[in-house]
């Protein structure tokens, strides 16, 4: 088994920008590295439809493979009890997150994010814009990977930790000429 990882990496991208390529290249590296792995969906991604979609009561039975749980800003708080309580050596990817994360961080999900090294877990969360991330979530992320955006890291500078070096690989991904330029930083 590779080395763990236990990270919680944070993507930022319009649409369109190349976030869910690269997310399945994340997967797969997940896939190398957990049995179990969860997809949080909300608008049954084709992209992601080669996994089996089950409901969150069946998150437990889950024993090996990829699955996907379609997620809503009304079921998510369930959704994280769930796997708070039974989710560890596994990887988490967070879909479209800011149609079900915000300002106000479900206590759940932070805490899951907040042990993922007690329960080998790696998450991803994505967003489409700086503005979508509530402000806690940029404390508690390891990782920033930034790709094309709709709004700059500037009007948000007040929230985001080593913002110089944000603006500035922004700023670089911006002027790439290549459609899916992305850059990823450590932040904590």
């Amino acid at each position: 088994m590779p080395p763990r990882m236990n990270k919680v990496a944070l993507t930022v991208g319009r649409r369109g920008s190349g976030k869910t390529t690269q997310t399945l290249k994340v997967l797969s590296v997940y896939q190398g590295l957990y049995e179990r792995n969860f997809i949080f969906d909300t608008i049954n991604h084709e992209d992601y439809r080669q996994y089996p979609i089950i409901s969150p009561e069946m998150i437990p039975a889950i024993k090996k493979g990829t699955v996907r749980v379609m997620v809503n800003q009304i079921s998510f708080p369930s959704i994280m009890a769930i796997i708070k309580e039974h989710c560890r050596n596994c990887g988490l990817i967070y879909e479209d997150a800011g149609k079900y994360i915000t300002e106000t961080i479900d206590i759940q999900f932070r805490n899951v994010l907040l042990d993922t090294k007690q329960r080998n877990v790696d998450a991803l969360i994505l967003f489409h814009g700086f503005g979508d991330v509530p402000s806690k979530l940029y404390r508690d992320v390891d990782m920033l990977t930034i790709f094309k955006t709709n709004d700059s890291p500037q009007t948000y500078k007040y929230k985001i930790p080593q913002f110089e070096s944000v603006y500035k690989l922004h700023l670089e991904v911006m002027k790439s000429p290549v459609k899916w330029e992305h850059r990823t930083l450590m932040i904590n």
